[in-house]
């Protein structure tokens, strides 16, 4: 009996550190939100994590804009290597844009007519 708890235990010891680790490195950028007000450019900061579809906005306040920039802010990961989508609804089903990177906005309608950006899915592409 008490050699099965030995082994047991060491069974357990061994299973419990090949376990693999939760990383806790957080991988973002930063994007702007912009729409126009009185014929200034306002932009609104957006902070997205890779590859997790981030909401903007509410059902009571949603987001808009005419336009999605990065803008330069990225953690952890070279920012020209990102690209991003954005949908209309927040459970990234209508799309709401052509995929977008830092060199190539996303330009979603003309200033004065900014259209609802529900959520935002950026990931990691191949550069040359």
């Amino acid at each position: 009996m008490q050699y099965l708890t030995v082994t047991l235990l060491s069974l357990l010891a061994a299973l419990t550190t090949a376990a693999p680790t939760k990383r806790d490195t957080y991988y973002g950028v930063g994007l702007e939100l912009h729409l126009q007000e009185n014929g200034k450019t306002i932009a609104e900061p957006a902070p997205v994590q890779l590859n997790t579809l981030t909401a903007l906005g509410d059902a009571q306040y949603p987001a808009t804009a005419y336009e999605i920039v990065f803008d330069g802010s990225a953690s952890n990961i070279d920012v020209n290597s990102v690209e991003c989508r954005a949908y209309k609804d927040a459970a990234g089903v209508v799309p709401g844009s052509a995929p977008f990177t830092k060199a190539n906005p996303a330009e979603l309608a003309t200033p004065n007519n900014p259209v609802e950006v529900g959520s935002v899915l950026c990931y990691v592409v191949e550069t040359e």
